[in-house]
């Protein structure tokens, strides 16, 4: 028989159903070639691809070892499963079922066989003819390299700031930075100490132009979490953006006339946006960590597709019901394990804690706190706030979470 060469395109967070093939022969390709082939580690980030093989959809415990598998916080990277000569349809619903819960892209690999007709269930099918001698994947594990921390140093993670330059350097100063005349940091805590920023650093503070100044200047310093509002605004003023409603766009993202106005200003934004990660994912088996803009399920967390990006981004609040109310999969979702999340996004009086869920937007832009969080290399978790300069009638009404 004929070698041939093969590469095949996927993504993270896929299960693959392998049809066909004699066993030992597919099972053969799949432990020695197709797995090899996924492996994308980063030992000094502590990240090694995490890839469960279910050779057998026989086994008793098959689908509740699968589900563990796709759940949070497990959630591998990959999820393979030789499906045998003949899975019943009942199987093929119940493994369907698990990756649309857990936010999983299914692939369907068919080994020296046709493909059967496209399902909508599946993003991809492939079909592969063995034996292959060289064998590729190419997958966007790159991408999710780029959001991993730096294990071993004390990450500090600022709540959204909303152009509250003047609180943001206090809170900077508080924690060892010094600043000349133009705002550039001259001093800063030594580089066991790391900030992240939570994103939302625009609009609604009549600051634009100070605060993308600032950042700019210091970009180097600072781990920048996009926002919502710096997506908007991103997008909008690409023309990405169609049929938006004016009326809210003047209302709530003010930045935007201004960063039209002024073009040198446009283009440090857009520097800062892409420079910006829609995550943070710190592994470490004392302090790990996610860090996204909002409060997002479990399922979304740390995963690229294009759903999950939004999640992480933003959170819908219906002004008509009880905020609580609509942030109660939080409580049900928390747990006393690793890996902590922390978030903003939803402005409220306090920030809170549930269990190893950390909320840090307290409405510095309505007149009340900017708050960090401070987590060491051991775990140890502490929330520090300063008091804000601003006025704002909107702070009455800021709700007072999970007391």
């Amino acid at each position: 028989m004929v070698e041939t060469s093969s590469q095949l395109t996927t993504q993270l967070h896929t299960i693959f159903l392998f049809f066909g093939g004699t066993s030992i022969e597919a099972l053969t390709f799949i432990e020695q070639q197709f797995m090899p082939a996924l492996r994308n580690d980063e030992p000094s980030k502590n990240y090694y691809t995490t890839i469960q093989f279910f050779p057998d959809t026989n086994q008793t415990s098959f689908l509740d070892d699968l589900n563990k598998s796709a759940s949070f916080p497990t959630s591998a990277d990959y999820i393979l499963i030789h499906m045998g000569n003949n899975p019943s349809d009942s199987l093929q619903e119940s493994i369907q079922k698990i990756a649309k819960e857990n936010q999983y892209r299914l692939e369907a690999v068919y080994l020296n066989q046709t493909p059967k007709l496209a399902s909508d269930h599946f993003a991809s099918q492939h079909a592969l003819t063995l034996p292959i001698s060289n064998f590729s994947i190419e997958s966007n594990g790159d991408q999710l390299k780029k959001y991993l921390l730096e294990p071993g140093k004390t990450y500090h993670i600022i709540g959204d700031t909303h152009e509250c330059l003047e609180e943001l350097m206090t809170l900077l100063e508080k924690n060892g930075f010094r600043f000349d005349q133009f705002g550039r940091i001259t001093e800063r805590p030594d580089p066991s100490h790391q900030f992240i920023l939570l994103g939302d650093s625009i609009d609604k503070g009549k600051n634009t132009k100070a605060i993308l100044e600032f950042l700019y200047l210091n970009l180097e310093h600072f781990y920048f979490v996009i926002g919502n509002h710096e997506s908007f605004v991103y997008h909008y003023l690409q023309g990405k953006i169609k049929n938006a409603n004016e009326e809210i766009v003047s209302r709530f993202f003010d930045s935007i006339p201004i960063l039209e106005e002024n073009p040198d200003l446009l283009a440090k934004f857009h520097s800062l946006v892409e420079h910006s990660a829609p995550f943070y994912k710190l592994i470490s088996n004392q302090a790990s960590f996610y860090a996204t803009h909002a409060p997002c399920k479990n399922k979304y967390l740390g995963k690229l597709d294009k759903k999950s990006l939004r999640k992480m981004r933003n959170f819908h609040l219906d002004r008509s019901r009880p905020t609580e109310e609509q942030l109660l999969f939080l409580l049900e979702e928390a747990n006393e394990n690793h890996p902590y999340h922390f978030f903003g996004h939803v402005a409220a009086k306090n920030a809170f804690r549930l269990k190893n869920k950390i909320h840090l937007d307290t409405g510095c832009i309505h007149g009340n706190l900017l708050t960090e969080a401070v987590l060491t290399p051991t775990g140890k978790v502490t929330t520090c706030s300063i008091p804000s300069h601003h006025q704002d009638d909107f702070q009455a009404q800021l709700p007072l979470l999970f007391q």
